[in-house]
């Protein structure tokens, strides 16, 4: 892998650096050096009778209060 990398950050020919990312992606695939074994999980919990509390969206991500002074209770 490590000749691969550098072999990709040497080369000027853009059809050889697509084959040696191909190559790079391939070991990748095959090897696992890296497999995420956790996820960050948020749970949000909404009274009944507030308004504007955003849903989680991934732009947002773990930080779904920041707009908490626009929220409003019915």
């Amino acid at each position: 892998m490590d000749a691969l990398l550098a072999e990709w950050a040497r080369t000027l020919d853009p059809t050889r650096g697509v084959a040696i990312e191909a190559a790079v992606i391939h070991r990748l695939s095959e090897d696992l050096p890296i497999l995420p074994v956790n996820y960050r999980i948020e749970v949000i919990t909404v009274g009944k009778g507030l308004r504007g509390v955003p849903r989680r969206t991934e732009l947002l991500g773990n930080n779904s209060s920041w707009n908490v002074e626009t929220w409003d209770r019915i």
